[in-house]
């Protein structure tokens, strides 16, 4: 597009397609949630999960699918994390841009291990297992993966825009690739 239409007109198509993304997979971020506990039987059936947790250990969870469906609903949210950070990345490499995307994942990687340690650790302390600060971590981790990039992005030109059409015949072009 923006050879075509120039560099404003990708940046408006940028502010698009985060809009989009955000609608339709945060849509989808809040009934997985919502819905963790069908998810959590419909990907494990029969998988033993009513099975009692020790006494004293389930912090609240009183079986393994119940601590299973928690982690489920903290670490939803990972998913339009992780999406928009590829997106970014996509961004980055088309202006040419590589290095920054290329160590995203490093960020997330000692986000999530340092965040998930600290928190496994800190977790019993708020009453929480310590399972649910590891899911803390991969969410944290996720968040660093977008948030590095942002700077490089942002040097670029672009600016969030609270702006959408579904109508848009780039964004119907996107859709259409992915």
């Amino acid at each position: 597009i923006e050879e075509k239409e120039g560099k404003e007109a990708a940046l408006h198509l940028v502010n698009i397609v985060v809009n989009a993304m955000v609608v339709v997979v945060g849509a989808i971020v809040l009934l997985g949630i919502l819905y963790a506990d069908g998810i959590v039987d419909l990907a494990l059936p029969g998988a033993g999960f009513d099975v009692a947790l020790p006494a004293g250990q389930g912090f609240g969870y009183a079986t393994k699918r119940e601590l299973t469906i928690g982690l489920t609903r903290v670490m939803f949210p990972f998913i339009l994390l992780v999406s928009l950070a590829a997106l970014v990345m996509g961004v980055l490499n088309a202006r040419n841009r590589f290095l920054v995307p290329a160590l995203a994942s490093s960020f997330f990687n000692v986000g999530s291990v340092a965040v998930g340690l600290v928190g496994y650790e800190l977790a019993p302390r708020f009453g929480l297992h310590p399972t649910m600060g590891m899911a803390v971590g991969v969410v944290a981790g996720g968040a660093l993966q977008l948030l590095w990039q942002l700077p490089t992005l942002f040097r670029l030109g672009y600016r969030y825009r609270p702006i959408l059409s579904f109508r848009d015949p780039w964004l119907y072009k996107v859709a259409r690739l992915f």
